[in-house]
């Protein structure tokens, strides 16, 4: 670990926020470890998390338990009518991104709130 007070000197830098770099930033962090994610995002959580897998998958989910609550009858079970409410979907995926990435706040990240994290937002 290091003590020289300089801002720029840092036990671990983790290029990228994705799927893969987010978590490995925050255990370090959690860690104890003086920890830099660099990302040249406006968010973090990078494509897959933010735009691409979680939110295709949380989609694909919804209608699932949409498919499974219409046929509950064939396992003797009556919920009725089932519906689908597509902003109420969007606005449950967006509640689920935002809560993974700790809101997307790099300064936040550390579970236990001492270690900090800091974001760069681009790439020298």
């Amino acid at each position: 670990m290091n003590g020289s007070g300089d801002p720029y000197d840092y036990d671990v830098a983790v290029v990228g926020g994705g799927s893969g770099g987010f978590p490995a930033a925050r255990s370090s962090a959690d860690a104890g470890l003086r920890t830099v994610l660099i990302d040249g995002g406006k968010e973090v959580g990078g494509l897959c998390i933010l735009r691409g897998c979680m939110p295709s998958k949380a989609l694909l989910h919804a209608a699932e338990v949409l498919h499974l609550a219409r046929k509950a009858g064939t396992w003797g079970l009556n919920v009725g009518s089932a519906g689908f409410d597509f902003r109420e979907v969007m606005d449950r995926i967006s509640w689920s991104i935002s809560r993974s990435c700790s809101g997307g706040s790099p300064r936040t990240m550390s579970r236990d709130g001492k270690a900090r994290l800091e974001s760069m937002t681009a790439y020298s």
